[in-house]
C-alpha cells in the first residue's frame, strides 16, 4: 500500500502547476472547515424538519451524527497510539510547491477530516439516495480530495478515515443498544424542544467548525494539567 500512495502522492505534484486556478481553490478548501462540512449539514437539518420523531429518517440522522464524534475521536487516538506517520508534505519525498501549509503536526494516519465527513455524508445516502450520492460526493471530492492534492494526507489515510466513519454510521444504524437510546433521546427531547434545538444547533456548529474552539481549550487545559 505504501507503494501506491507514494505513487498517487507523486501524481498529485505533477498536476500542481497545470492551473493556477485549481491550485488556489484546492489549497484554500483545506483551510476553511466551514466549506468542507457545512453543506452537507445543511441537508441533514432539512431531511431532519421533513419528518418527525417516529421516522426512521431521523434514527439514523442521529445516528451519523454521534457516529462522526465516535469515528473523530477513534481516528485521533489512532493517531496517537499507532507509529508517527509524517504527512506527505513533510514526509521529505515530495515537492507540493508551496501548497502544503504544515499546520500542526499530527500523524498522518487514519484521517480524522475524512472519518467526520464520510460518517456524516453516509447517513444522509441511507436516509435520501439522491439527496446522498450528492452528500457523499462532496464529502470526497471537496473535503478528502484537497488534502490529497496538497500534501496532507495519503490516499490511505482518506480511505481509511472513510471506512472508519461510514462504517461507524452504519453500525450504530443496525444497533439495538442505539435504537435503545435514540428512543430514549426521543423521549426527553420531544416535549423540551425549546432545549434540545439550541443544543443541536451548538452540536451541529461544533462540527461545521471541526470542533476548532473545543479541541483549543482541550489542548490548553491538557498542557496547564500536564504542567
Amino acid at each position: 500500500m505504501r507503494s501506491v500512495d507514494d505513487a498517487v502522492s507523486h501524481y498529485m505534484t505533477m498536476l500542481h502547476g497545470c492551473s493556477h486556478l485549481v491550485d488556489r481553490v484546492l489549497s484554500e478548501l483545506v483551510q476553511f472547515p466551514t466549506i468542507k462540512y457545512l453543506p452537507v449539514l445543511l441537508l441533514v437539518i432539512g431531511l431532519w424538519f421533513s419528518v418527525d420523531w417516529r421516522s426512521e429518517r431521523r434514527r439514523i440522522l442521529v445516528a451519523g451524527i454521534l457516529a462522526g464524534f465516535l469515528s473523530f475521536a477513534i481516528t485521533r487516538s489512532m493517531q496517537e497510539m499507532l507509529p508517527e506517520r509524517p504527512r506527505p508534505g513533510l514526509s521529505g519525498k515530495f515537492d507540493f510547491h508551496g501548497l502544503f501549509d504544515a499546520g500542526p503536526g499530527w500523524s498522518s494516519f487514519p484521517s480524522d477530516t475524512a472519518a467526520l465527513a464520510l460518517a456524516i455524508a453516509t447517513a444522509v445516502f441511507l436516509t435520501a439516495r439522491r439527496l446522498g450520492v450528492l452528500a457523499l460526493l462532496w464529502a470526497i471530492l471537496v473535503t478528502c480530495f484537497p488534502r490529497l492534492y496538497c500534501g496532507q494526507h495519503y490516499l490511505s489515510d482518506l480511505v481509511g478515515g472513510g471506512l472508519i466513519g461510514a462504517g461507524a454510521t452504519v453500525l450504530l444504524a443496525n444497533s439495538r443498544w442505539f435504537d435503545r437510546l435514540y428512543h430514549r433521546l426521543a423521549q426527553v427531547a420531544e416535549p423540551r424542544a425549546q432545549w434540545f434545538y439550541p443544543v443541536a444547533f451548538f452540536v451541529m456548529f461544533q462540527i461545521s467548525e471541526w470542533f476548532w474552539d473545543i479541541r483549543r481549550v482541550g489542548g490548553e487545559a491538557a498542557k496547564i494539567i500536564l504542567s
